[in-house]
């Protein structure tokens, strides 16, 4: 039996508080720094700079930097995949930290 779908805003600020806790893991070992306000949370790591922010009128999620913009809608299980190549979200984070030097994949909880 599936659970339903949490409300666009309510699933964003969860997911946010995933990837938070996500980045906490990775820096232990590695130089970032993430900050999150007004539901943006923005990952430095070196000289690289990617934001991650909610879009409510489109319900989707996304992610910019240097490799470029990528937006993210939920599926029907609540996972975020890009709306071009269907790609889930970490697939694309963790290649955005490979980008900058950390290469083991994102882990979330």
């Amino acid at each position: 039996m599936s659970l339903p779908l949490l409300p666009f805003h309510e699933a964003v600020d969860h997911f946010l508080d995933v990837l938070e806790r996500a980045f906490e893991a990775l820096a232990a070992d590695h130089d970032l720094d993430w900050q999150r306000s007004d539901g943006i949370l923005t990952l430095d790591i070196g000289h690289r700079q990617w934001i991650i922010n909610a879009h409510a009128p489109r319900e989707e999620l996304w992610l910019a930097g240097p490799g470029g913009a990528h937006h993210f809608q939920r599926d029907n299980h609540g996972d975020w995949y890009d709306t071009r190549s269907n790609e889930p979200f970490t697939a694309v984070l963790t290649e955005a930290l490979r980008s900058a030097g950390i290469s083991e994949p994102l882990e979330l909880p």
